[in-house]
């Protein structure tokens, strides 16, 4: 069986590490404010709301439709790694990753999602 599907983006932001990581770690506003509309909807809290031990629900379009999932939050490295992982099963991780080593000015955001080439063959044939 081939391994997992690693898609990784990363850009510059010009705020300090901090921050950026307090934005992404509030999931009551500052994480739902930088999602993407044209491909998030409704991002909810479960349970928590606040980095490690939040629970959230939220609707992705992918493939022309609309799927919805859940998610626990995780921080392996407080400050500067936080890691999404869904709940259904399908192993995928979405995590964010903040670079203080620049300076504190241009902080570096990385997502990375893995997931299994079968569990996307079966969103893309759903």
């Amino acid at each position: 069986m081939p391994g997992p599907i690693r898609i990784t983006s990363s850009r510059s932001v010009a705020a300090p590490a901090d921050r950026l990581y307090g934005i992404l770690a509030d999931y009551h506003t500052g994480h739902s404010s930088i999602l993407p509309a044209r491909v998030f909807e409704e991002l909810t809290v479960e349970s928590g709301g606040r980095g490690a031990g939040t629970v959230i629900r939220f609707g992705m379009k992918s493939f022309g439709k609309l799927r919805w999932s859940r998610a626990s939050v995780h921080k392996p490295e407080p400050g500067r790694v936080l890691v999404e992982r869904i709940l259904d099963d399908k192993g995928i991780v979405t995590t964010f990753t903040v670079d203080p080593a620049s300076h504190h000015l241009v902080p570096r955001g990385r997502e990375d999602a893995s997931v299994h080439p079968e569990h996307l063959l079966a969103v893309i044939e759903e």
